[in-house]
């Protein structure tokens, strides 16, 4: 398990192209979580799984292939959002961005 956000930043870099984007609703308090599924330029694969999400904004994506070019995130735990940990954002394009209480990369 991955436990800090840099250490999911660094299992994040290089993987830039989306392969899946997922929303799933949770039974825990009526929240959605978001699978994201990413592969680099050899093929592999991680997916980027983050609860509890909020504030999701997407933009330009499909039409062929999407890329989150720079996708990273950041601990913003000291702003004492309600049930909020994480920002994320695809810091090159701005095509993603969103708010979530607890993420994770597993390589697939």
């Amino acid at each position: 398990m991955i436990r800090s956000i840099e250490q999911i930043n660094e299992a994040l870099a290089g993987f830039t192209d989306v392969i899946s984007l997922e929303i799933v609703a949770t039974r825990a308090q009526w929240a959605y979580a978001l699978r994201i599924t990413l592969a680099d330029a050899s093929g592999e694969t991680v997916l980027l799984f983050c609860e509890d999400i909020s504030s999701l904004r997407v933009s330009e994506f499909g039409g062929g292939l999407t890329q989150f070019l720079v996708l990273r995130g950041r601990d913003v735990r000291e702003a004492q959002l309600d049930r909020v940990k994480f920002h994320f954002r695809d810091v090159e394009r701005g095509a993603i961005a969103f708010d979530c209480m607890s993420a994770d990369v597993a390589a697939l």
